[in-house]
């Protein structure tokens, strides 16, 4: 999934911003890749209904 969102930011945004945007990208995919799992660990762990957290 990397590459080909990597190519949309190239083909995207012009040189001189590239590299703060493929920055701000890789920092929000990281965070989702920390937060994801944790999230999914409370709600599991919390036995909370589905349509409490998702409406």
């Amino acid at each position: 999934m990397t590459p080909p969102t990597m190519a949309v930011i190239t083909r995207t945004f012009p040189r001189d911003r590239r590299g703060a945007d493929m920055g701000l990208w890789d920092g929000v995919a990281s965070l989702a890749t920390l937060v994801g799992p944790i999230l999914c660990g409370f709600r599991t762990e919390s036995s909370l209904p589905l349509d409490r957290i998702m409406p």
